[in-house]
């Protein structure tokens, strides 16, 4: 509850959470939610049980945003769990049907799609946000751009000037307290032969974790080449069991999915 009180109050409007913060009735807002946010998701976990089995159930999740529990905060964790508390969903013709009815939409209302259109550079005018500069040499004018590249790619490769930076995230960059977060691998694997009559695949997913913990946390023991730490988990999952159009679509065939954390 603390988590979705302080998720509120970010998405307040910022007079109103800029009154909040001077008046101190902030805390009626996120109370409890600082005294978590400080901490790791470890820390939290291991304050609240001495049991190891029920420690690696509590902490295995931080695969899913790719930040060992002695470095990830506690909230990203909290979210995350909260998400998936009514369980979770696929959706029936596979991920790609997703942005193909998002797309629709967006053409109904007059937008327009690309892909295979890198963007090179976001186009600054006048101090302002103008556009985006694509690989190929093609300019986008737009009164908004949004990124999801991450604020590391963005500011660091897309914005062309440091200048354009805040002052606080100018010292976070410069003083080197933003880090980049996990790469991973996946392998996507095609098999002849229907997912359950001939390969009896599982419909749950699998982690499997190669450390003594159970949870991959890799606090002090690094890999050989030291840029991940020893012990990180495998992923494995099956498109074609969870999608009930598979057998349907793509009949005598399945696929895996297969995802571990690696240096790039």
């Amino acid at each position: 509850r603390a988590v979705l009180r302080a998720f509120v109050f970010k998405v307040l409007p910022y007079r109103v959470s800029s009154f909040l913060l001077r008046t101190r009735l902030i805390h009626l807002v996120d109370k409890g939610y600082h005294k978590f946010a400080r901490q790791t998701v470890e820390q939290v976990v291991h304050s609240v049980t001495q049991n190891e089995e029920l420690r690696r159930v509590l902490l295995y999740a931080w695969c899913d945003y790719g930040t060992p529990p002695n470095e990830a905060p506690f909230a990203a964790h909290a979210l995350l769990t909260m998400h998936y508390t009514d369980g979770a969903f696929y959706p029936v013709g596979g991920p790609s049907e997703i942005p193909r009815r998002i797309g629709a939409v967006v053409r109904e209302r007059g937008g327009e799609l690309r892909v295979n259109a890198a963007v090179e550079q976001i186009w600054v005018e006048h101090h302002r946000v103008a556009g985006v500069h694509l690989r190929d040499g093609t300019r986008i004018r737009a009164k908004n751009v949004i990124s999801n590249a991450g604020v590391m790619n963005t500011y660091q490769k897309l914005v062309p000037h440091a200048k354009y930076q805040s002052p606080a995230l100018h010292d976070l960059f410069k003083n080197d307290r933003l880090k980049s977060g996990m790469t991973g691998l996946f392998l996507f694997v095609g098999l002849e032969g229907s997912s359950d009559r001939d390969l009896n695949l599982p419909k749950h997913q699998i982690w499997a974790f190669m450390d003594e913990t159970g949870v991959g946390q890799g606090s002090e023991s690094k890999s050989d080449d030291n840029s991940l730490p020893k012990g990180l988990p495998i992923f494995i999952g099956s498109p074609s069991v969870k999608d009930e159009s598979w057998s349907r679509t793509r009949p005598n065939s399945s696929s895996l999915e297969i995802l571990t954390p690696a240096p790039w």
